[in-house]
């Protein structure tokens, strides 16, 4: 792909404007990509602060969205992600909130269970998808006491 150059503060915000139409980003992840246009490290992040200020970026509202949308993963999942992300631990631990993560697993496991799968392989996707230990042995031992999957 062949890269432009852009000479203007202008241009950059500009480009800004068009970026930020097609989706959702962060801070972090605006400033990258005035990084890859060509705006030196400061600029590119004074213009993301700038947009933030004026309301086009919303570190916060991105998480809220992000786990949002991610209904199927735990808490442990979205926080990597989110952090993978640069958005900011307080951001973070508002976007997930009262998260109820034996709510989120439970369809998961019901699913996987009607579909033959025994328990200690429900449990790995269970860690794969960031679900915690503790909200496993939950499932588990709702499991044992009701026999309610199998």
């Amino acid at each position: 792909m062949k890269k432009r150059n852009f000479d203007e503060k202008q241009d950059y915000r500009a480009y800004l404007y068009r970026l930020l139409t097609s989706r959702v980003y962060t801070e972090h992840e605006v400033a990258e990509r005035l990084v890859q246009k060509g705006a030196d490290r400061d600029e590119a992040r004074k213009l993301a602060e700038e947009f933030r200020e004026l309301g086009f970026i919303d570190d916060e509202a991105y998480a809220r969205l992000f786990a949002d949308s991610h209904d199927n993963w735990g808490s442990a999942r979205i926080r990597y992600e989110l952090r993978r992300r640069k958005v900011a631990e307080d951001k973070i631990s508002l976007a997930l909130g009262d998260t109820d993560e034996i709510e989120k697993a439970k369809p998961l496991v019901e699913n996987w269970a009607a579909s033959g799968l025994e328990w200690q392989k429900i449990a790995s996707r269970l860690m794969r998808r960031g679900f915690s230990s503790r909200t496993i042995g939950a499932l588990k031992q709702d499991e044992e006491d009701e026999g309610s999957y199998w």
